[in-house]
């Protein structure tokens, strides 16, 4: 399956669906939250979390608004009216149990916008699904990113995805969320609209980190101000960018407490020059990763195949020892034995181990080798319920059938 090809994913999930157009009635009404959400990392599964949350108030209210009661004395007749209009918007069924829809977009509107950079995904699409999927949304919809949609004005993209196409209840969003032409539309204009039209509205603060990605963030001036458009603060928010710079630094591990597991890259296993077999420590080539990845260096990481965890060496870049000048992603598991090529192979990095270098002699290199093996044994065994080489944990579950 090709994961740029999202029509195909209606074939693999009816939770899955490529456009408002082809959503069935069950979905309609629903409470929804829309995003790249690149990475699904901790911040977007906050908002999940209060997207489920908005759902169940939303469902307590309609089953007590069902029961025949007189109304709350101190309860207003404008609250009475509000959450009337809200619940009866559309002729909702009483009985009816309110869905929720994850809106995102393939591919990432930066790819689209000529002024910015191209951005460095941190999930593939498949990936994506998946995640957001385990975080506990009841469907997906993909929004075929084009230049026609990048140009609605937000009140344009609120009418045409929102109210005609969804028909949605209410709208949980982060609190920095921008929509529409030029990013015109911000949180205040999305609750004015939801307003407008009788939705519920959430917005969601950020989830405040340190610099390594400790949360929460204890700094004793924690909060979050702005000048000139930059943090002032020790404190971060969650982002699919800040992640990012921190994999373009190395930073593996702390990039891992950001997303909330380990960082994922996903490639195939080309055959190499088997150089790795003959020093005792035969290499899995890996080739076609679509995702961002970290600087040459050696990382300690774990791969889930067959069954099994194996701890793993990932070499990125140059064989400097043996003259190579052409980056490469070589991963060696450990204790495997067995014909890896033309397979694909999930590594979960964990952290950096140290930098490539060239050494004088293959007799040292094989013995900072040796020394490189114990300790990413340790590591890996560190990130395990049980030993990686024995492991069947529940890890791949992050990958959720999509990525396996």
């Amino acid at each position: 399956m090709n994961d740029h090809n999202v029509f195909d994913y209606v074939k693999y999930s009816d939770r899955v669906f490529c456009g408002v157009e082809q959503i069935p009635t069950r979905y309609r009404h629903a409470a929804v939250t829309i995003g790249n959400f690149d990475g699904v990392h901790r911040g977007h599964l906050r908002l999940i979390e209060r997207l489920l949350q908005c759902r169940q108030t939303l469902q307590n209210e309609m089953a007590c608004r069902n029961q025949v009661s007189p109304p709350n004395e101190n309860e207003s007749r404008d609250e009475i009216s509000a959450l009337d209009a809200t619940l009866a918007k559309d002729a909702i069924p009483a009985e009816m149990t309110i869905p929720t829809l994850a809106i995102t977009f393939d591919p990432h509107p930066g790819a689209l916008l000529a002024h910015r950079r191209p951005t460095s995904a941190l999930t593939t699409l498949r990936q994506k699904i998946g995640l957001l999927l385990q975080a506990g949304v009841d469907g997906i919809v993909i929004l075929h990113t084009t230049s026609e949609l990048l140009a609605l004005s937000p009140e344009a993209f609120f009418e045409q995805i929102l109210v005609r196409g969804l028909h949605a209840t209410a709208v949980v969003e982060g609190a920095d969320f921008r929509f529409g032409a030029a990013r015109s539309g911000s949180v205040q204009t999305l609750q004015s609209l939801c307003d407008a039209h009788a939705m519920r509205f959430e917005a969601v603060p950020p989830l405040l980190v340190d610099e390594m990605g400790t949360e929460p963030c204890r700094h004793p001036h924690a909060s979050l101000s702005f000048s000139n458009g930059q943090a002032n603060s020790p404190c971060h928010p969650v982002s699919s960018s800040r992640i990012r710079g921190l994999l373009r630094t190395g930073y593996v591990a702390a990039a891992a407490r950001l997303l909330g597991r380990p960082y994922t890259i996903r490639g195939t296993v080309v055959n190499g020059e088997h150089r790795g077999r003959t020093l005792g420590y035969p290499t899995a080539n890996l080739e076609s990763i679509e995702t961002l990845l970290p600087p040459d260096a050696l990382y300690a990481a774990q791969v889930p195949y067959a069954g099994k965890i194996y701890a793993a060496a990932v070499a990125l870049g140059p064989n400097m020892t043996f003259g190579g000048a052409t980056r490469k992603c070589e991963v060696h598991l450990l204790d495997f034995q067995g014909d890896l090529y033309g397979q694909s192979l999930t590594v979960l990095l964990l952290d950096r181990v140290r930098e490539l270098k060239k050494f004088v002699s293959t007799e040292l290199l094989l013995e900072q080798m040796g020394q490189d093996m114990q300790h990413i044994r340790k590591l890996a065994d560190a990130n395990s319920p049980t030993p990686t080489r024995h492991a069947a944990s529940g890890r791949s579950e992050i990958l959720n059938g999509f990525d396996e």
